[in-house]
């Protein structure tokens, strides 16, 4: 096993066989920040390279547009029913509805309530999680969901109490 003091000097060695190749090398090009991943690795005793880091990167990549692809078929389906909604609610304003029928949209009013309020906090709880990155994706996600459905439980509890004055 070699030494950290053998690794240094290979580390010189292999710099300066680079260098001498100059500036606009291909191989120089290829080496861009190696070295110092290099000089990392000796003094903390680690096995890091930037291929690794660039695949981590990646895997959180997928990662994301998966998450992003799921929250965006959330989305599309709570806005269809949203726009079905507000269809349905702006059909029958103006209009004298049936008991059963006022009865009817405030169970259904209610329960989108809740699935608001439930899916708000979730997206409450994704926003702590991710609290420590408040510059990633999931988090900024998370508080579009927070606010989409905030506002949507709102929305639907003003058409419910517009309902219960009737």
């Amino acid at each position: 096993m070699t030494t950290k003091e053998q690794e240094r000097k290979a580390l010189e060695r292999i710099r300066k066989i680079v260098a001498d190749l100059g500036e606009n090398s291909y191989i120089s090009y290829a080496f861009e920040g190696c070295f110092e991943k290099a000089e990392e690795n000796i003094e903390n005793d680690m096995a890091c390279s930037w291929k690794s880091v660039a695949e981590s990167k990646e895997g959180d990549i997928a990662r994301l547009q998966m998450n992003l692809a799921a929250a965006n078929r959330e989305k599309a389906t709570l806005v269809k029913k949203n726009d079905e909604l507000n269809a349905e609610l702006a059909e029958l304003k103006g209009k004298k509805l049936k008991p059963h029928t006022l009865s009817t949209m405030k169970i259904l009013l209610k329960q989108e309530i809740e699935a608001t309020e439930k899916a708000t906090a979730a997206a409450a709880d994704r926003i702590v999680a991710q609290a420590e990155t408040p510059e990633g994706e999931q988090f900024k996600q998370a508080v579009e969901d927070h606010r989409r459905n905030f506002n949507a439980a709102l929305a639907y509890k003003n058409a419910l109490a517009d309902i219960e004055k009737q």
